[in-house]
């Protein structure tokens, strides 16, 4: 947390709020402390297109705020921005400033033990010295970027050859047959992972609706009954088998991502989602095979 101090409207103190970088899914709140006064003041966070305004009660000069959700709101298209430079001010009820600082905003959370663009622990570091390496398999086969972040534009994203981080290294694989799916992972970073295909299945559900159907055969007319409508839903059993532990730390964070995509070719991504479902892990194994039930969107057929 930082400190800013607030003066205006016949009002000073002071306001704490988070610090320079900002993960918006944790928890995230601004403090007031403005002497002993009673009643509203606004609090609002803005970006370079939106703004979101809200009353704050406060007593005896006290006031604690949660403003996580005012963060996520400011992220229209988090497909394409997922950091953004965030400005918290501090009103009156009347409208005038108090005070105000900027925060570099991530669509993104960081558990607790986590560092940021890591995905295991810091107690499980390998390379000594506090040097460590963000692996990443890169499918060549594929269309692929790496997600990268700095305090000075946030997360971009860059072609392998300009992956310029000595503590990120590219595993090239040339594979082509399986599924390729890409998702946000939890840092706000787009993942990519080629799946190897498993069990295909097809379910279909009829219509609640139906109506009359006749045909003849040699003369004599039959009755039967069409449903006007068939929905069908595609699962695919997708597998990444002998993952080494850094590389199944950031494939498994697929498990907990609202935004998965699959390559349908042709620079097409289509939308699918994870089966409901609990992965288990051995943490004793040295290799790790790690198996998905993906579900395809309903698919669009004809309604009679």
């Amino acid at each position: 947390m930082r400190t800013v101090s607030l003066s205006g409207g016949g009002l000073t103190g002071s306001a704490s709020i988070p610090d320079a970088v900002v993960y918006a899914f944790n928890q995230n709140y601004v403090e007031l402390a403005v002497g002993t006064y009673t009643g509203i003041l606004k609090l609002a966070v803005s970006d370079a297109i939106n703004s979101f305004e809200i009353d704050v009660s406060v007593l005896n000069g006290g006031a604690k705020c949660f403003i996580s959700r005012l963060l996520q709101l400011l992220f229209t298209n988090y497909v394409t921005t997922r950091s953004k430079t965030v400005t918290i001010s501090i009103k009156t009820n009347e409208g005038v400033t108090m005070g105000s600082g900027n925060c570099l905003v991530l669509w993104a959370a960081v558990e607790a033990g986590m560092e940021y663009g890591y995905y295991l622990p810091i107690t499980s570091d390998i390379y000594g010295g506090g040097a460590r390496k963000r692996e990443i398999i890169w499918f060549t086969a594929f269309p692929f970027t790496v997600s990268v972040f700095s305090n000075a534009s946030g997360i971009s994203e860059v072609t392998p050859a300009n992956v310029s981080d000595a503590n990120i290294r590219l595993i090239q694989n040339s594979e082509k047959v399986g599924k390729y799916l890409r998702w946000i992972d939890c840092y706000g970073f787009i993942q990519y992972f080629l799946f190897a295909l498993g069990t295909r299945q097809s379910k279909n559900k009829l219509g609640s609706t139906s109506i009359d159907a006749e045909y003849t055969v040699n003369g004599v007319t039959h009755y039967a009954q069409r449903a006007t409508h068939v929905q069908n839903t595609d699962t695919i059993k997708c597998c990444a088998v002998n993952l080494r532990k850094e590389i199944l730390a950031y494939v498994e964070t697929i498990y907990k991502s609202p935004h998965i995509e699959l390559y349908m070719g042709n620079n097409v991504w289509k939308p699918v989602n994870i089966d409901d479902g609990t992965v288990s892990i051995n943490e004793q194994d040295r290799l790790y095979d790690y198996e998905i039930s993906i579900t395809l969107p309903d698919t669009q057929v004809q309604t009679i």
